[in-house]
Parts: structure tokens; sequence; C-alpha cells
């Protein structure tokens, strides 16, 4: 089966390969031999010339990964390529599995995958190809004339170790340019990596604990450092942004990680642009990433206001901030920090505090 995944274009602080789409792509091919391409609308492609190549590939199937904030886009994007292309359109990502009904009932998609892709995928296209019926495809919805179905959810797999390193040769990294917050610490090419899945914590504001149940699995040392040396050899990439929910969480994992890059001597720096916890950094884990490379921490704080982090279950105490970030700097590490506002309980008050706490703090950037 030929399969074609896409890309919508986004709007965000950071321009990555796909990186869940490269995991299901090179699933696909090691478990069920499809041919798969990736088309990326952030590489400067309008939606006709999006079409124009799917129409050229005539693929059997059609994946669109969506977030909230590219879902008008997938809609009109999905509805046009109906109107050239003769193949099933699979929605599938973060905002699928929030809304998951939605999803279906908003948008011309014959198919949504919510919940983690690979498994989900592979056994949507071996039941397509071989006429099987959809209906015990776990984590899939899918339509029954006028009724939407939506079937159970899918366990998550319990070994990453078992996927094979995402389709790089289908999302070269050189193609990717990092957006300007980023680009003073880095150096292209530059390839985002996954060394676990999940979060244990329950942030109210985040859609991790939606997608990985609040659990957090682990790659192990050897497989990330295996992948990194795969990135450095053949695709020539400089910089390794390690894109977790929550990479320092365990203190083992991380140092496991940083002694493996040491011990093999790969010439890599790296950074944390998604965000670490401020709670989760002492001086020896920070001289050891630092010794492995790492030039950049991006720090979750969210507010300045102790109330509207207690409001949405962050579990941070804010007068750890200015030390954490101070221990960080210390080591010559770059910070910066993530703000939102408007959350839950916030008031112009809030707002100020929290704009007056950030700049008072001793970010970089």
């Amino acid at each position: 089966m030929k399969v074609v995944f896409i890309q919508p274009k986004y709007v965000g602080h950071i321009l990555h390969p796909p990186l869940g789409l490269g995991y299901i792509a090179s699933f696909l091919q090691r478990e069920g031999g499809h041919v798969v391409e990736i088309i990326d609308a952030n590489l400067g492609l309008s939606h006709a010339q999006i079409i124009d190549r799917i129409d050229r590939l005539k693929p059997d199937l059609i994946g669109i990964t969506v977030m909230t904030s590219t879902f008008v886009e997938t809609k009109r994007l999905a509805h046009e390529i109906k109107q050239r292309v003769n193949a099933p359109i699979v929605l599938g990502g973060v905002h699928v599995t929030a809304l998951p009904e939605f999803c279906m009932q908003d948008t011309t998609a014959d198919f949504c995958v919510y919940g983690e892709g690979e498994l989900t995928m592979r056994k949507l296209a071996s039941s397509l190809e071989s006429g099987i019926s959809i209906n015990k495809v776990n984590g899939l919805v899918h339509r029954e004339g006028n009724k939407i179905v939506v079937n159970p959810p899918r366990a998550l797999i319990k070994d990453l170790n078992y996927l094979p390193f995402p389709a790089w040769s289908l999302m070269a990294p050189k193609k990717y340019s990092i957006a300007p917050v980023l680009a003073s610490s880095d150096s292209a090419p530059v390839a985002p990596i996954l060394t676990t899945r999940g979060c244990p914590f329950q942030c109210t504001y985040c859609a991790s604990n939606i997608i990985w149940q609040c659990k957090l699995r682990f790659r192990s040392c050897t497989n990330v450092v295996d992948e990194i040396e795969h990135l450095v050899k053949d695709f020539g990439v400089r910089h390794i942004h390690f894109s977790d929910d929550n990479f320092t969480f365990s203190d083992k994992h991380v140092v496991d990680v940083c002694n493996e890059i040491i011990n093999r001597n790969v010439d890599i720096t790296w950074s944390c642009p998604n965000g670490v916890r401020v709670d989760s950094l002492n001086d020896t884990l920070l001289r050891k990433m630092r010794h492995a490379g790492c030039t950049t921490l991006g720090f979750g704080i969210e507010s300045g206001s102790q109330k509207v982090l207690n409001n949405v279950n962050k579990r941070l105490d804010l007068s750890i901030v200015s030390k954490a970030i101070k221990r960080a700097k210390k080591y010559n590490i770059t910070t910066f920090g993530f703000f939102v506002l408007g959350l839950p309980g916030e008031t112009r008050e809030t707002l100020e505090r929290t704009i007056k706490f950030s700049k008072n703090l001793d970010l970089d950037r």
C-alpha cells in the first residue's frame, strides 16, 4: 500500500521535521512493507502544490496530523483533496486524540486515529489492504452510514526500543530552519529526538496527559544515542533538540544518556526547547548535562502567580525559580522561559505580576 502523510502549515517557536509522522512512516515501512511519503506544508508548499504532489503519487491512503491550531487548515485541505484524489483520508494527532468524535463530525475525513498512532495505523492499513473489517482496530474512529463509531482505545506501546527510528530520509533535517527564538544557540542542521514519551504530572493546560495517559516510558540510553549517531553520520546533524515533555524527570535517565554521549565521544550539542521543570535540576545534573553538550534549556514557569499555578495543578513553588535559572547559567547554559497568559483564575493583577516576575528573572531570552 502507498501511504502519504501530510503536516499542515503551523506557526510556532520551533520548525521541526514532523517527528510523529516520521515514527509512523518508519513503522509502516518495517512492519507492513508499505511505501510511504511525507509532505510538510511548512517547507513553503501551498494547498495546490500539496494536492498536485498527492495526485502524482496516487496513494491508497492519506494521513494528516492535526494540532488545534491547524484544525481549520486541515478541514479545508482535506476537503480540497477529496475533490481531486480518490483515496481515504485519516486524521490523527493531538487535536484528534482530544476530540476524536468531533473531528469526524466536523470534517470530510474517512477515519480518525486517536492515541498513539503506530500500531493503529499499521492495523488500519493492513485491514484496508486485505478487506478485513476495521471494527476491531482499536484506537480508530470510522463511519457506518450516518453513524460515527469510536472503537475502544489502544493500549500504549510498552517497549519504546521496539520502534524503529523515525523515517529521517523522508524529512531530512537540513531542509528545516530554526525559528528566531532559538537560532542564536543552535547549529544547523538540527533534529528533534524523543528519549521518552509522556509525563506523570497532570497540569490542566497541557495535552500530554490526554495523549500519554500520565504515563512516562523511557527509551534506553543506547537506543537514544544510536539514533543521534545515525543523524550525525547520515544527515550531518550538529545539534539535537530533546523534545520530551519532561526530559529531566528522572536523574538516572538523563545521566545515562549524557554518559553514553560522552563515552562514545559524539560531537554534538543539544538543548531542551520544549522546556524542563524548574524543580528537576540540581548542580550535579546540570554539570553532567553541560559536559555532554547541553547549551540551552527552556523553563516551564507558566505564571508569576502562585495561585494561578495552583489552579492549573502545576505543582511548582515559585520561590525556587530564580535560583534554578542562576544555577543553570553557572554552567554556561543559555536559559529562556515559557509563560502563559489567561490561565484559569487569571486577573489583571496576576497578569501584571507574571509580566513583572518574568522581567525580573535573569533569563537570556
